[in-house]
């Protein structure tokens, strides 16, 4: 009788250990894990050397998704690819065009497509984040036009402002196509 008073008392205190166990899993889990939000307030200042502005008007749509989902691991990433385009590209070709950014009837329109996205966070040292867009360009006459695929990467400890660089980094490759166009005009 007295043996099977302990075997029960052993069992049920290796059942509410296995309990803890289990308990403290998940407490760590959800620790550790979590969702890391990539998105920019505002634009990076870009230093445009142009030896004179575009003439003309601009207007631009992205067509990308507003969230860019990355599991990796038991960490989860968001990056706000679309808004932080359309941040930077409105300061920036804002810059670059005598007449600025308008909505729509412009003389020069973009179209800027998102094509793939990528995070490579390692621990908390550094943000590696890579973007691929699809930029097509054209006036209201069909007269100019052009298709290009820029890529932008950017790499901070903070990922928020990996995604501004890479942002800003992708207007870069696009500016000398911009110009392209208006040289051989």
């Amino acid at each position: 009788m007295h043996h099977q008073a302990m075997r029960e008392k052993y069992t049920a205190f290796l059942q509410f250990g296995k309990n803890v166990m289990i308990f403290f899993i998940v407490l760590c889990l959800c620790c550790c894990s979590g969702t890391h939000i990539y998105k920019i307030e505002k634009p990076q200042s870009i230093n445009i050397n142009l030896v004179k502005k575009l003439p003309g008007t601009v207007s631009f749509k992205v067509a990308a998704e507003t969230i860019y989902h990355h599991n990796l691991g038991y960490k989860k990433y968001q990056l706000y690819v679309k808004d932080a385009m359309e941040k930077q590209l409105s300061e920036s070709l804002g810059q670059c065009f005598e007449g600025g950014v308008q909505a729509e009837n412009a003389e020069t329109n973009l179209i800027i497509t998102a094509l793939d996205t990528s995070t490579f966070p390692i621990a908390s040292i550094i943000n590696d984040v890579r973007l691929f867009f699809r930029v097509e360009v054209f006036d209201q006459k069909m007269s100019r036009q052009k298709t290009t695929t820029v890529y932008g990467f950017g790499c901070d400890a903070d990922g928020t402002v990996a995604l501004g660089k890479a942002v800003s980094n992708s207007f870069y490759q696009l500016l000398p196509v911009l110009e392209e166009l208006f040289i051989r005009q």
